[in-house]
């Protein structure tokens, strides 16, 4: 099983958690909104056969005591902020989402639902939670990277591959502050390396990165942690 499967059947415990809590205390059925950054035909189906996965693991069948609801942004910011206000108002008891771009869209509409998401680069430094061991507000989550990870993962290259000379950091902008840029450049030039610095925020700026670090002579690149370069991920 890859990495980002293993992220959500983790983050589907958690959720599964919170479905059953909250089904005790009011009787019902609970109402889950997933909100994706992708298109229905983008997104990969071993993700959502993950989440189907982790659910049917604690005991919740959709139709039977969970209802998940899909919407999806489409690589769209101003559909994902329509999408927010609509999910903010609704009659939603858990919202799950991906990265911080769709948390803090989520939050700006001031909504009391509680909101968890899969995969964040630095959930503090980008401001989503206070603290990794005390969330705090409504929102919590997984995150599966850190300074020293992104560091590790120059260090893996280059071992892996010893005859590369040039390293493209890839970096998703709305994340926030670059979390781990200025360790990652420091690992590769402590292995003799040039650098090459890239954003990315869409799959379509993922692949226009990847046609410029071809034309600039980049032979490795290390994609930071974040909802939209584990969507873009191939297989």
């Amino acid at each position: 099983m890859r990495r980002r499967e293993f992220n959500i059947l983790v983050v589907s415990a958690g959720l599964a958690w919170s479905c059953h809590a909250f089904a005790q205390s009011t009787g019902r059925i609970t109402r889950v909104a997933l909100l994706s950054n992708l298109s229905p035909s983008a997104s990969d189906p071993r993700q959502m056969a993950a989440l189907k996965e982790g659910l049917h693991e604690n005991g919740l069948i959709e139709g039977t005591n969970v209802e998940v609801e899909y919407f999806w942004a489409e690589a769209s910011f101003d559909r994902m902020q329509g999408l927010a206000m609509k999910l903010g108002q609704g009659n939603f008891d858990i919202i799950l989402t991906a990265g911080s771009k769709a948390v803090k869209t989520l939050r700006a509409t001031g909504t009391k639902t509680p909101i968890v998401f899969t995969v964040a680069a630095d959930p503090v430094g980008s401001g989503i939670v206070e603290s990794l061991a005390r969330p705090g507000g409504n929102v919590t989550g997984l995150s599966m990277s850190d300074n020293n990870l992104e560091s590790k993962r120059i260090e893996l290259l280059k071992e892996t591959v010893p005859s590369i000379s040039k390293v493209m950091i890839l970096r998703d902008p709305v994340v926030g502050v670059p979390t781990g840029v200025a360790e990652a450049q420091a690992a590769a030039r402590a292995l003799s390396l040039d650098v090459v610095v890239a954003e990315a925020a869409s799959s379509d700026e993922v692949e226009a990165a990847f046609r410029r670090g071809r034309d600039q002579g980049v032979d490795a690149v290390a994609a930071m942690a974040s909802a939209s370069s584990t969507s873009s991920a191939s297989a």
